[in-house]
């Protein structure tokens, strides 16, 4: 039993969190970035900065002019970013597939607004901070004399500089990380053997409402009639109905009881439970479902017979044949069912799932569908079909609607959407975390060259060869990326550790 939010709402929260954190990290990069160009910048305003230090102008007049100037930046950065989101906002709520959870009506209101602005002066005290204590430190004589490049890139400016490249490279490397393991999540869920062939097979639900099905008999009769018109379709090769199609999440699950052993008593937990399908006899033909020992049941077959999976003979029946034995469920006045067949496992809930114990019966007179899962084998596609689908439904009853009619590797598709917009957009991020990561390591690495220029002028002077300098810039480079790798690598793996969870291994 699972609460009902779990089922709606899924893990929209750790994927949102997930997306939030990534979303930070790609501002923290970009941020570090303008840090980078502030104090490049700077670095030809020293002579100025120090005039007006020299005119009378204080340190705190000179840090709110620089406050003031990174100010603007994040504000014309904001609104431009504010205007990007409204466009790119109905694309992706179109791509997002948590529909119930709110995304798909989130407004663009005070709330975001206010968000934003947040963001935006978080973002000028972090880093517009930097820059500006850094050039109010310039030595007033040195930088009026010099008329250059003294002071601002002076040696700690550069270890700055370097820290921040460093992180940069460190949250490259995590957001990599993340993309590609929920990538990898998304692939195995894809690719991982669901228990079916799904190739070529359409399904279609029907519900059946209204005050004359609420006999089982009219229901059975309903079922009956629209396999022979679905098996009469052009094209279908086979038809066969269940309750339970794969991928989904609403089976049902209920207790059971085995024939001979010991009740358990309510309430401790260990009490058998299983997902309970109820099955036309060509069901496991027609999803190449394997049959691994006994038999199947088919249409001569008394009612109370019944196949289970290998899960449940594995888990319930370990070292013991099942075959011959009896289930029931439902309490004690329902009947016993004999276990004639074992069948392979099938992911019912999902591809992120492990196969849980399953009894599959077939439905009778006394115990008919109420939603009835048409499962239909053709080299058509369903929307070939669907109209030859409608026109079998209406012909039986035509106030009956069709709920859905799609392929079944569509369904295996919808079942990964959600790791896959995570996925999805956590590539997104990192490519464009790749790109500002590259910009920020050159600019980092331009900065220190062009303050070192007087020490690589007197290198040379006093003999250094061309290659001992490049060995110097590269060098001081190699180490900048050196502890960014190591402090991604550890972030990388504390970040596994926190998706797993998330992520379907």
């Amino acid at each position: 039993m699972h609460p009902l939010k779990d089922h709606l709402y899924g893990n929209a929260k750790t994927a949102g969190w997930i997306l939030l954190a990534a979303a930070g990290f790609l501002l923290w990069i970009a941020c570090a970035n303008v840090s980078h160009l502030l104090l490049a910048r700077l670095t030809d305003r020293d002579r100025e900065l120090a005039i007006r230090a020299f005119l009378g102008g204080s340190r705190a007049r000179l840090i709110a002019q620089l406050f003031t100037e990174s100010a603007l930046l994040a504000a014309l950065g904001c609104g431009g970013g504010m205007a990007i989101a409204f466009v790119l906002r109905r694309s992706i709520l179109a791509l997002t597939p948590y529909k119930l959870t709110g995304l798909a009506s989130l407004p663009f209101d005070g709330r975001v607004l206010a968000f934003a602005v947040s963001v935006g002066v978080a973002t000028v005290i972090l880093f517009g901070a930097l820059p500006a204590f850094r050039a109010t430190q310039a030595r007033l004589a040195a930088s009026i004399k010099a008329g250059e490049a003294a002071t601002v890139g002076g040696r700690g400016s550069a270890r700055i500089l370097s820290t921040l490249a460093a992180a940069e490279i460190a949250i490259l490397l995590i957001l990599s990380t993340g993309a590609g393991l929920t990538l990898k999540s998304f692939w195995g869920m894809r690719y991982r053997n669901l228990g079916i062939s799904p190739d070529h097979l359409s399904a279609a639900t029907v519900r059946l409402s209204g005050p004359r099905y609420r006999d089982d008999l009219q229901r059975f009769e309903f079922t009956q009639r629209l396999l022979e018109h679905a098996r009469s379709i052009p094209g279908v090769e086979s038809a066969a109905v269940t309750d339970a199609i794969p991928p989904g999440a609403w089976h049902a699950t209920n207790v059971f009881e085995i024939q001979g052993r010991a009740p358990v008593p309510m309430g401790s937990g260990r009490r058998p439970i299983a997902r309970f399908p109820r099955a036309s006899p060509g069901l496991f033909a027609i999803f190449q479902i394997p049959l691994l020992k006994g038999r199947l049941f088919d249409s001569s077959d008394r009612l109370e017979v019944a196949v289970i999976n290998r899960a449940l003979a594995e888990k319930y029946f370990p070292g013991e044949n099942p075959i011959g034995q009896h289930v029931r469920f439902g309490g004690p006045d329902t009947p016993w069912f004999e276990i004639i067949g074992i069948v392979g496992d099938v992911k019912l809930s999902g591809l992120n799932t492990t196969p849980e114990p399953a009894i599959y019966y077939s439905y009778n007179r006394q115990n008919a569908l109420w939603e009835i899962g048409l499962i239909l084998k053709s080299s058509f596609d369903a929307s070939i079909l669907a109209g030859e689908i409608r026109r079998a439904v209406a012909a039986i009853d035509p106030n009956q609607p069709i709920s859905t009619i799609e392929s079944v590797n569509a369904r295996l598709s919808d079942s990964v959407s959600k790791p896959r917009f995570v996925a999805m957009l956590l590539c997104a991020f990192a490519a464009l975390a790749g790109i500002l990561g590259i910009v920020g390591v050159y600019g980092v690495m331009s900065c220190r060259v062009r303050w070192q220029l007087r020490e690589l002028a007197v290198r040379q002077a006093l003999g250094a060869q061309p290659r001992h300098v490049l060995q110097l810039v590269l060098g001081q480079g190699l180490a900048i990326i050196a502890v960014g790798i190591t402090a991604g690598t550890a972030g990388s793996l504390a970040l596994s550790r926190l998706l797993t969870s998330f992520l379907y291994n």
